[in-house]
């Protein structure tokens, strides 16, 4: 068994998950997504925790998809509740960022000296 697919998913409040036939599908303040669970895998939604579980005969076949499913239904979840983002991370000497209003402004590269290419120090 997937160690990914065992751990269970936590419904939000604001969060509607409908399981109809093999299509879970996840509505929330952002939208609506739909997924389609392949054909051996039991989603349970109980008390707002949703798990999946593999067919006791199809163990070896179904291991990747246990994780990769709970991990997409996870995802979209998360897409109409939070939405997408990215985070960005500058590490190092020299490097300044910052955002004006929409615009994100980038100062990369030798902050503090200047070489001349002509006369090298």
């Amino acid at each position: 068994m997937s160690r990914i697919g065992k751990k269970v998913i936590n419904i939000p409040a604001k969060t509607k998950v409908e399981i109809k036939d093999s299509v879970i599908t996840a509505t929330g303040a952002l939208g609506t997504l739909s997924y389609s669970i392949p054909e051996g895998i039991t989603p349970e939604l109980k008390d707002g925790v949703l798990t999946f579980s593999v067919a006791e005969n199809r163990v070896k076949e179904l291991n990747a998809l246990h994780g990769t499913t709970r991990a997409n239904v996870f995802n979209i979840i998360e897409g109409v509740t939070n939405g997408f983002s990215k985070v960005l991370e500058i590490n190092g000497l020299g490097y300044r960022a910052n955002v004006a209003g929409t615009k994100l402004n980038l100062e990369l590269g030798f902050s503090q000296m200047m070489m001349n290419a002509n006369n090298p120090k």
